[in-house]
């Protein structure tokens, strides 16, 4: 299984795609997003600062989560 996640992870980056594995049981890499997606997002966050916006909404998509597991990773997350 792992090495299968391997390959797709590998897949992902060769065509410039981000991917961050995670496991919603034990809530693995779950902080590795929002790290990311604020690295990601850090010039546009300081241009919006510099507008005098504090919040900027965020979207990002998650791929392959069943509704159980979602409801669990979106309780770690938030």
């Amino acid at each position: 299984m792992k090495n299968k996640l391997g390959r797709w992870i590998q897949y992902f980056k060769t065509n410039n795609i981000i991917a961050i594995p995670t496991d919603s049981n034990t809530g693995k890499g779950t902080k590795d997003i929002l790290k990311k997606v604020q690295e990601l997002m850090q010039k546009d966050i300081e241009k919006a600062a510099l507008r005098g916006r504090t919040k900027k909404n965020i979207r990002i998509m998650i791929l392959r989560n069943t509704k159980c597991r979602k409801i669990l990773f979106n309780q770690q997350i938030s």
